[in-house]
């Protein structure tokens, strides 16, 4: 007589613990293996950032005034009277303690796009005139000197998110911060998609308007998670 051949209550008890065992040990290397490619990628984008801000530094000749920006809807450039300093690709900015995850358009004194990467950076919403005068530069530009020689970024990258769907910053990057001697600094929010305040005053309890850059980057609390560039 026959007997059919199969697994054992045993045995199958014995498969099942060896194959959670494996999964114990596989899962947590795969999830670090991904954390570490997402933080790779990050730190890739803010290099190609820093290398657009270095290369408009050097054709303009300085940061961007303080007080000036550029209205796409209405295409002109203006003097806004605002001094916030931070800048965002996709116009977002990631949450904050100071609550500033909200569109750029949306905040009371700004227009959509006057912060984003895509003004700063690409020129697409810019004639050459608007993008010298933006950087506080004659109109003409041509035979200067200094001059908008843009773009220096892809509107891809302009636009694009970092790994967690949150937008890259950058702090500082504009007179006010030269005059203080700050560096300029191209942020990820990473996993927490967080910013601390005090990264955006330049230190705990230190006096200025959201977006002053700070000496120097704290990874305390809400900051815990950011990967930051200086760039000078």
């Amino acid at each position: 007589m026959n007997r059919r051949k199969g697994f054992t209550l045993v045995e199958a008890a014995v498969a099942i613990a060896v194959v959670a065992i494996l999964a114990g040990i596989i899962i947590p290397m795969l999830l670090k293996n991904l954390r570490d490619a997402r933080r790779a990628r990050a730190r890739n984008d803010l290099q190609v950032i820093a290398g657009a801000i270095a290369n408009q530094l050097k054709d303009t000749g300085s940061r961007r005034p303080s007080d000036v920006v550029f209205n796409p809807g209405g295409g002109q450039v203006l003097a806004s009277g605002a001094g916030n300093l931070m800048w965002a690709s996709r116009g977002l900015f990631p949450a904050t303690p100071g609550g500033l995850g909200v569109p750029d358009g949306a905040r009371p004194g700004y227009g959509t796009g006057y912060r984003s990467f895509r003004v700063l950076f690409t020129a697409d919403a810019l004639t050459p005139a608007q993008a010298n005068m933006l950087f506080g530069l004659p109109a003409a530009g041509a035979g200067t000197e200094f001059q908008y020689r843009g773009p220096y970024m892809t509107l891809a990258m302009a636009n694009s998110s970092d790994p967690w769907g949150h937008s890259y910053v950058i702090l500082g990057y504009n007179r006010f911060g030269m005059e203080r001697h700050r560096p300029i600094w191209v942020v990820c929010a990473g996993e927490a998609g967080t910013i601390a305040g005090d990264n955006l005053r330049g230190g705990p309890g230190a006096p200025g308007l959201l977006g002053t850059p700070p000496a120097s980057w704290s990874y305390a609390g809400a900051s815990a998670t950011n990967i930051v560039v200086q760039v000078n």
